[in-house]
């Protein structure tokens, strides 16, 4: 609750559209994301193995099925970025990239893309499609709530720790470092969001180091199968 404002003691109220809606867009493109591909392997599980009996490579088999999520997070992030855009008002000034929309786009797709990538992990694993769907809700509430913007994480042990695990924190990061959401509510600060080049490839190299990471648990998982 906030005090009664009187001239001697105005009261400040920032307004939180802009944080909320980062939680929509983060959330919404790492849901999207792994939706798209949790399914995926274990779906096609007989079919890889007939054709690895012939010669395919485990490695071409995963890198094909990365390029095909890479072009459709492509097209849902732009979907789901021009919707935004069009009803609320775009960042006013990009880290990195000049435009701050294309800047914001590209947030939301390397969240999308890592998350798919988790997804196809989660899937060379998993033996039937019965056992994706709470592996999926389970990722999908703990990014929500680790992203950084339902709940403050900065500084909260164990919890900023998990999230560190987490393509949404780091992504949701990038993209408050583009809209300067730190400026924007500084009641709700966070180092990761600072508007400042080098934070925002940090960011993004976490978020792509969990990615590769994804990559080779997704390749051994490929392996292992095509061993049985």
């Amino acid at each position: 609750d906030y005090p009664d404002p009187t001239p001697d003691n105005p009261v400040i109220i920032y307004s939180t559209q802009a944080i909320e809606l980062l939680v929509i867009l983060i959330t919404g493109a790492a849901f999207s994301g792994m939706a798209a591909t949790i399914r995926e392997l274990v779906g096609e599980r007989d079919v890889f193995l007939r054709e690895k009996a012939v010669g395919l490579r485990s490695g071409s088999y995963m890198m094909a099925k990365a390029i095909v999520l890479a072009l459709i997070v492509t097209v849902q992030t732009a979907v789901m970025v021009g919707i935004a855009l069009a009803l609320n008002k775009a960042p006013s000034d990009a880290v990195l990239m000049g435009s701050p929309g294309l800047e914001l786009a590209f947030c939301c797709w390397a969240v999308a893309f890592v998350s798919g990538l988790l997804g196809l992990a989660v899937s060379a694993f998993v033996s039937s499609s019965e056992q994706v769907m709470p592996v999926l809700v389970v990722s999908i509430m703990a990014q929500l709530v680790l992203s950084g913007g339902i709940i403050p994480i900065d500084g909260r042990a164990v919890f900023e720790q998990l999230s560190w695990f987490m393509p949404a924190r780091w992504g949701y990061a990038m993209a408050a470092a583009t809209t300067e959401m730190n400026t924007i509510i500084p009641t709700r600060k966070d180092g990761l969001w600072d508007h400042e080049v080098g934070q925002w490839l940090m960011n993004y190299g976490i978020l792509s180091a969990i990615g590769l990471v994804c990559l080779c648990l997704c390749l051994i998982g490929l392996v292992r199968r095509g061993r049985r």
